[in-house]
């Protein structure tokens, strides 16, 4: 049992509020084993006691959520003030007081000391785990918000990917049927990577590469002056991240780099681990498209696609360049601590 339960866990609900009076009432309490002087009037202790107990609970469990959680604070201290009243004027009418001093004021002055202390320290534990709760559900909403944003932008990748691929298959079906069983195998083995790793939150870098590798792959069989190279400097084993986290930079390199001569087509691509970061730069030539970062297409599936979930799962450790040039375009991703993602 750690803190965090104990005092949010409603199984231990009985041990907080024993805890708490025992501690107010701890001179008291002591008293009862000899430790402390012991009491001698414990009608008027038990009456001062539940006098107390009233008051708090009447403040925690009735004005604190009908006044002060609604906003109205005004009110709220108003009738705090009156119950700090109502509990003095009994306990002063009742004769009840455990101060030896014969001074009216000092009999009360003490007696206002002590239970607006009592009070006070109830109300700031139960505002504090209020407070603590509201937390807690705004990070779990924050959370959900995040998981199904990256899930819709995960789900306009998917198709976004499977008409990319199809389309090349048909093209290469046309052009080069012999080979097509093979692309549609490949793509098989993209799609069961689709269909199964993708849905994790989680994959290893390698996975992701090799997934990346596999679809330039199926690029290749029907462009035949498509050349690309993969680069990969440093430990990838042990690196976890989103999946399909890079296909949006690499369908749009494939797509950017065709072109109706076929000259001069190339993709390449560089993963860099150093220390704790992970620098990630694809670079392709320009084909037929023009205009790559105004392209609506692009704008719509792919660069706002990948904007949207580095601001998600990286919102404060990337940095994204995207540069488009005369012959070339060139992506630029650098991860801050990515394996703490």
């Amino acid at each position: 049992m750690n803190i965090f339960n104990l005092i949010n866990n409603k199984e231990f609900w009985v041990v907080r509020h024993a805890a708490f009076w025992i501690v107010m009432y701890l001179d008291e309490f002591l008293s009862i084993f000899g430790v402390t002087d012991p009491i001698e009037d414990w009608t008027s202790f038990g009456i001062a006691f539940l006098l107390d107990v009233l008051m708090v609970y009447f403040n925690l469990y009735y004005l604190i959520p009908k006044f002060f959680q609604k906003g109205d604070v005004k009110n709220y201290i108003l009738l705090t003030v009156l119950t700090l009243v109502v509990n003095l004027t009994l306990l002063h009418l009742l004769n009840i007081t455990f101060y030896e001093d014969e001074s009216v004021i000092s009999v009360v002055f003490g007696a206002f000391l002590y239970t607006i202390g009592l009070l006070g320290i109830a109300i700031s534990i139960k505002v504090s785990k209020i407070t603590q709760q509201k937390m807690i559900r705004l990070n779990e909403l924050q959370k959900l918000q995040h998981e199904t944003e990256l899930d819709n932008l995960k789900k306009q990748v998917n198709p976004h990917f499977l008409f990319n691929a199809l389309n090349s298959i048909y093209v290469l079906a046309k052009e080069n049927p012999a080979v097509a069983p093979d692309s549609i195998l490949q793509l098989s083995d993209l799609m069961r990577y689709q269909t199964y790793d993708a849905a994790k939150d989680k994959v290893r870098l390698t996975q992701e590469i090799n997934f990346i590798y596999k679809y330039l792959e199926l690029e290749k069989m029907r462009r035949d002056h498509l050349k690309y190279n993969i680069e990969v400097n440093g430990d990838m084993n042990n690196i976890p991240i989103p999946p399909l986290l890079f296909l949006p930079f690499v369908e749009n390199a494939c797509k950017y780099s065709n072109s109706i001569s076929g000259e001069n087509e190339f993709v390449n691509i560089v993963f860099d681990h150093k220390d704790t970061d992970l620098f990630f730069e694809i670079e392709n030539n320009q084909g037929d498209h023009k205009g790559f970062l105004q392209d609506a297409e692009y704008s719509g599936v792919g660069l706002e696609n990948i904007k949207k979930r580095m601001k998600i799962i990286f919102p404060d450790n990337h940095k994204l360049e995207i540069k488009e040039n005369t012959d070339t375009y060139k992506s630029k991703l650098i991860i801050k601590d990515i394996h703490k993602i």
